[in-house]
Parts: C-alpha cells; sequence; structure tokens
C-alpha cells in the first residue's frame, strides 16, 4: 500500500519562508517527491513523501514519517548536519519538524559560504609548479612595472565591484595590493608571482573573496597579468 504524506500548499509556503529568512535564494530549490518505506507496524506501507533539494549542491531535506502501532510520526533526514554528513530524527510534531529545517537552512548556507582552502592552496601549488628552476626571475623592465600598476588596479578594482566589502575587509585589500605595487620594484618576476599568488589566497582565507568567486577572480588577474608582462602568460596557462 503506498500513501500520500506530500506536503500541503500553506507547509510549502512555510519552508519557502524559512529560506529567504535563512538568506537563501528560494529559486535554487526544488521540490520533487520520492516513495519511501514509513512502516514500522509489521505493514507493508510505502508513502509519497515531499524533498527539499538546493540544486547546485544536491543537499536536501526529506519530510517523512514512520507509522508505528501507535501511531504516525514526523520524521526528518537531511543533508547536511551540523556535524555528520547525514541527520535522520524523529520530530513530535511539524513544528517541531519545521525548527529542524531552519537548522537544516542554516548549515547549507554555512557549507555553501564556507571557502574552498583545500581548493586554493591546490592551485596556488599548480601555478607554482609551472615555474621551472631555470624560469627568468629578471627584474620587471620600468615600462612593465607600469604596466603591472595599471592591471593590479585593474584587479583589485574588479574585486571591489564584484562583492560587497566592508571597511576590515577593503583594509585587508588595499594593504595586500599596496604591498604588491612596492614588491615590483625589488623582486624579480618568478618571485614577485609566487608573492601575487599567496596574497590572493591570504584574501580568501580572510575572508575578502569569498569561495565561488575565487577561481573567476583568478582568471581575470591571469587575463590582466598576461596582457601586462607575457612572462605571467604560460604561468596562468599553466594552472
Amino acid at each position: 500500500m503506498t500513501e500520500n504524506l506530500t506536503l500541503l500548499r500553506s507547509q510549502q509556503n512555510q519552508v519557502r519562508a524559512l529560506v529567504e529568512r535563512a538568506g537563501l535564494d528560494p529559486g535554487q530549490f526544488h521540490w520533487t517527491q520520492v516513495q519511501e518505506y514509513v512502516a514500522f507496524d509489521g505493514s507493508d506501507t510505502y508513502g509519497v513523501v515531499s524533498k527539499l533539494v538546493h540544486q547546485p549542491t544536491s543537499y536536501y531535506f526529506l519530510f517523512t514519517f514512520r507509522i508505528h502501532v501507535s501511531g504516525r510520526q514526523h520524521f526528518s533526514t537531511y543533508s547536511p548536519g551540523e556535524e555528520t554528513r547525514i541527520v535522520e530524527q524523529y520530530c513530535d510534531s511539524w513544528e517541531a519538524q519545521v525548527e529542524d529545517v531552519f537548522t537544516w537552512l542554516a548549515v547549507l548556507r554555512r557549507e555553501v559560504e564556507a571557502p574552498d582552502l583545500w581548493g586554493a592552496i591546490a592551485q596556488e601549488v599548480v601555478l607554482g609548479a609551472g615555474i621551472s628552476d631555470d624560469a627568468d626571475n629578471s627584474a620587471f623592465t620600468r615600462e612593465e612595472q607600469r604596466r603591472l600598476d595599471q592591471a593590479l588596479s585593474d584587479i583589485k578594482q574588479y574585486i571591489e565591484t564584484s562583492q560587497a566589502l566592508n571597511a576590515y575587509q577593503k583594509g585587508v585589500l588595499d594593504k595586500g595590493f599596496g604591498y604588491l605595487s612596492r614588491a615590483k620594484e625589488r623582486l624579480g618576476r618568478v618571485d614577485w608571482f609566487n608573492i601575487f599568488v599567496s596574497q590572493m589566497v591570504r584574501l580568501l582565507i580572510r575572508g575578502v573573496v569569498q569561495a565561488p568567486f575565487f577561481r573567476e577572480m583568478m582568471q581575470y588577474a591571469g587575463t590582466h597579468l598576461s596582457q601586462a608582462v607575457n612572462f605571467f602568460a604560460r604561468l596562468f596557462a599553466s594552472g
């Protein structure tokens, strides 16, 4: 036997309000229906239940039930959990399940916004690996320094206009790019490039650049630095 145990429209609307309250985009979520075994009373009962999926990550919340001899009880299955990949737990009521939903949304936002530090480090390693031991580490010419200043200004402006930065983040950004501008006058091109990549990863770690934006920013930086100094073109191509 199969029962329709999907959410009511009013309940789905309540969940949408929770999504907005959590600061997430409702357009990134999708409702679907799945069949679940719900009987724990000895019967052969299945239920068609509602499942909310966050499409960019495939994380989900499953609104299901457990049917016992004593009655029917709400049951939440969701991913991610606060400390585990999947959480499965009973709820005393719909109101209690709503609390589970809000907990899930808060954790989901945490995971979505968490920087991919390992990925950033891996990209730093890949870019650094493109430099051979006998690479030209000569000083920048005056013309290259001029073009580098323009490229750094463009990259910094791109970061500032692509994200909303607070005073602290702006301070970190200004300090980092000021250091890069000064360093070009005393470092060879290989040494300067390594410092540049390290500074970009530092922006990610300090929360100035958000994880979803990091790769896009590095691509933008690669284009402008390669145009300023041809030496950088093959390094970004290797990454």
